[in-house]
């Protein structure tokens, strides 16, 4: 779970909704459990329908580990309005249902 606040800025509704995008692969330099995958976060989007660039860059995980790539690209699914945000916040493990990665 990714809770933020951030700026945005856009046109036409006030609030923006993307659906579920597919699975996104990404590395780490090094041993992570899934755990650590906690902490400080910013989430970079900007677009609309299936017209989006998305970048996750996380800061919690241990020290010396990056991600890879850094930031990670993310693919959404159709987003319901136009905007552009940057927003920064706190990554906790989650759980809402069942494993549907490859």
């Amino acid at each position: 779970m990714f809770d933020s606040a951030g700026i945005g800025k856009g046109r036409g509704p006030t609030v923006s909704v993307t659906i579920q995008g597919p699975w996104n692969s990404f590395a780490t330099t090094g041993p992570v459990s899934t755990d650590e995958f906690a902490g400080g976060a910013r989430f970079h989007s900007a677009g609309s329908g299936f017209s989006s660039v998305n970048r996750l860059s996380l800061f919690g995980i241990p020290r010396g580990v990056h991600t890879l790539p850094d930031p990670i690209s993310l693919q959404t699914g159709f987003t319901f309005g136009l905007g552009l945000s940057t927003v920064a916040g706190s990554l906790t493990l989650g759980f809402t249902g069942p494993f549907t990665g490859p």
